[in-house]
Formats: structure tokens, sequence, C-alpha cells
């Protein structure tokens, strides 16, 4: 079976549109599925553009031991493929974050997964959303790919439990409930910043900066320094902005301020400089879980 030539696509709701990147990356996601054909219509446009290097990890929404076994999982989508579904859907870029969502039926009795259609049903500041069309049907190991574009406006912000999109996910005349928290590494914004990053963060001094080691992987590989870059942006949404075998460097724009945080990583050290405490201190325990990963 040909994963990559069949991948299902119901990006947005109208369908004389749909994702514009390349999509034959994610055969990987899909290994051994078998893939309806792309729906009449529908045009898959290949570009250079590799989706997975603009997205964030996978994150699980519904269990399919809990739901009749329909898999959900989700994960953000950043950069120029984010820029890109967004102007499809109507939706500003600073205020809005972009999500791809992979449906798959995993029943082991081979029925048929009928109407399966996800529904918003409240939520913490959301300003618009634009959810995806149905899917008429999902057979057994089947897969399907969609687009949900979320607009919190003004309420975007690094602090907790501010946003929130609460969904009834259906399948024929079955409803699970199941809720998208964005977390702080994912609400960052592209970086804005354009000038001497060395003066500019030797002006963060005291409360403004904070510092972690972390180990080598003990082995030593003399090529995990220059792996972490690939692993800490799949963790947080920063914009690299040097990397050399001595240090890697990023930034990232608070959103809805004029803020920006500020990462060095060195061998062994990893400083994070910013105005903001709330997200100084946030980007310790998510940077060290993404470098330990």
């Amino acid at each position: 079976h040909h994963a990559e030539d069949n991948i299902l696509v119901g990006s947005s709701p109208n369908p004389q549109t749909t994702n514009s990147y390349e999509i034959s990356n994610l055969a990987n996601q899909f290994q051994g599925l078998v893939m309806p054909s792309v729906p009449k219509g529908i045009e898959v446009k290949k570009t250079t553009t590799n989706l997975d290097d603009s997205c964030s990890i996978w994150y699980q929404l519904l269990r399919p031991e809990l739901s009749s076994g329909l898999s959900v999982v989700y994960r953000f989508i950043r950069g120029d493929p984010m820029k890109r579904e967004l102007g499809i859907l109507r939706l500003p870029v600073k205020t809005s974050m972009c999500v791809q969502i992979k449906f798959v039926n995993k029943r082991s009795d081979g029925v048929v997964l009928r109407h399966v259609r996800i529904l918003q049903r409240g939520g913490l500041g959301v300003n618009k959303i634009v959810l995806p069309s149905e899917i008429s049907k999902l057979e057994k190991n089947q897969g399907a790919l969609s687009i949900i574009g979320i607009d919190f406006g003004p309420s975007l912000s690094v602090s907790g439990n501010r946003i929130s999109v609460k969904f009834d996910i259906k399948t024929g005349a079955e409803t699970y409930s199941a809720e998208i928290k964005p977390p702080m590494g994912e609400v960052l914004r592209s970086s804005e910043f354009n000038g001497d990053f060395d003066r500019t963060i030797s002006g963060l001094t005291g409360f403004q900066r904070s510092s972690f080691n972390f180990c080598g992987n003990g082995t030593g590989d003399q090529g995990w320094f220059s792996r972490i870059p690939s692993r800490v942006l799949k963790h947080v949404n920063l914009t690299q902005f040097e990397t050399n075998d001595r240090r890697h460097l990023f930034a990232a724009k608070i959103p809805n301020t004029n803020l920006e945080v500020y990462v060095v990583l060195e061998k062994l050290k990893a400083t994070i400089f910013c105005e903001h405490a709330l997200v100084l201190n946030s980007m310790v325990g998510v940077l060290k879980k993404a470098i330990n990963q």
C-alpha cells in the first residue's frame, strides 16, 4: 500500500482550498495504514517545505481504547506553513494558532467509523475558530488529516489557564469530549528581533536571566550538541539565530507584548534571558524536558 499517495486531506471547510505544503513526509506517521484516495476537488501540491520541520511533537486528543477505536492526535504547525494555512482560513498570524489533527480508525473488529466530525463546545479566550468539514467514513486502519485554525485575539497569552478550546468529537451516534490547552512553548510567536544578540542579552541581568546545567549524552558522541536544536524546536516555538559547535542562539516574541525571550545553549549550559518573569521561569522546565528527550 503506497501510503504517501493516498493520504486523505481535509484541510479547510472550503473544498477548493487545501494544504499547500509537502505532505508526503507524513507517510512515516501512517506506515502500514491503508489510505482512502484523495477526494475529487482537493489538490495536494508538492513543495519543498518539509512540514515536519515546522511542527511540534504530536499530542494525544482522544485515545482509541476510550473512544470506540477512534484515535485522534494533533500537533501545532508553525512558521511559513502556519502563515499559509492561516491565510487560507483568513485568520491573523499574530494572534492565531494552527493545529493539524490526525484521525485514525484503530478498531480491531473492522467496523467502519462514519460521519467523523469535530465541533467546538466552549473554551477560554477564543475569538474565532475555523473547523474542518466532516470525514464521511474511516475504514479499518484508515487515517485522515485536517486543519483547525484558532484566533485567540487579545487573549493570546503566556499566562497559564487563559486560553483553551473544548471540543465534541462525534462519530455516528457517539460523542467524545476533548480539550486543547496550548502549552506556553507553542504560544510564543516568531521572533521579530533584528539587533545585536550579544549586546542585547548583556543588558538583561539579575532576575532577567536564568541558567541551568545539563549533561552530555555520556557516550563521547561528538554530534549530540549539533542535534540539540532540532529537539528543542520540537517542544518550543523558537526562532534560531545562530548555530555552531560552540553555541546555539534562539529567540521568540511573547504574544501581545513587545518583549522577546532569548535562549543561549552552550555545551552543558543553557541560559534564558527575559524581562517577563513567568516566561523566564517556565522556559527552564520546558527546555530541560526538550534537551533530555
